[in-house]
């Protein structure tokens, strides 16, 4: 396995397997990372014959936990945390559910319960959301506090007094409450892919920063593919070829005084 850092993210590329796995780099980190021989770890099959895999060592160097998403979380939360997430029975969730996405702003911890039940239900149904929008979550380690995106990938337009805007995606911002976070992402994916809308009184988010679509009419002949630039800024091409996977989370609203 080839590991390495470059622009704010440390990668363990295994080429043979396909596994591209990632965290945020800190020079301590880093350190750490060096110190020993990674690998993925692969799990006993499902009902399915599917096998999660992760990133992980056999050496001893790093202590008990083995796992990248545990050296992480222990790196940036401390070793008592982790173990007293895990004595409530609480687990270190990757909440894209990509097992190989070890960046703290992917990572939380969180009853085993509610992750199995996730797991079942809205990991997979966001998934197959993705031609409607694309809805992540995501955690702040400086203040605690969580943030979901929704990017759409369909036509979605938010009702005013001065008519109907088209949007092109809306960021959350939570407290400290992973549970409650999940619930409202679990509420809009089902409301987008049963009814077609979002309705934000019905949410417990502390704010809500909207970003509107942008509507450009396309003259004959002109390539409809990719991207193009309008009024100086370049912008996705957004259709049945090109979609939203992710939208990143605003940094700067969880420093905000609500």
């Amino acid at each position: 396995m080839k590991v390495y850092h470059e622009g704010g993210k440390i990668y363990f590329h295994d080429k043979e397997q396909g596994v591209f796995g990632y965290t945020n780099y800190d020079e301590k980190l880093w350190e750490k990372v060096q110190s020993v021989n990674w690998r993925v770890i692969w799990g006993k099959p499902n009902s399915k014959g599917q096998r999660k895999g992760y990133i992980g060592t056999y050496s001893k160097k790093l202590g008990k936990y083995n796992k990248l998403h545990q050296v992480v979380m222990i790196h940036w939360y401390g070793l008592e945390a982790l173990i007293k997430a895990y004595e409530k029975d609480f687990i270190v969730e990757h909440m894209d559910n990509n097992s190989f996405d070890c960046t703290i702003e992917n990572l939380s911890f969180a009853p085993n319960n509610v992750n199995i039940a996730k797991g079942q239900t809205y990991d997979i149904e966001r998934v197959e959301a993705i031609p409607i929008a694309a809805i992540n979550m995501y955690k702040d380690f400086e203040t605690g506090k969580y943030q979901i995106t929704v990017g759409f990938n369909n036509w979605v337009v938010k009702k005013t007094e001065d008519g109907l805007t088209p949007m092109n995606e809306i960021r959350l911002v939570y407290e400290d409450d992973y549970r409650r976070t999940l619930m409202d992402a679990q509420d809009i994916l089902y409301e987008l892919t049963t009814n077609g809308i979002i309705n934000p009184k019905k949410l417990n988010h502390i704010y809500m920063e909207e970003e509107p679509a942008v509507l450009y009419e396309f003259k004959e002949g002109e390539n409809r593919s990719g991207v193009i630039e309008v009024d100086g800024k370049m912008h996705i091409i957004l259709d049945e070829h090109t979609r939203l996977i992710k939208v990143a989370p605003n940094k700067e609203l969880y420093k905000k005084d609500f």
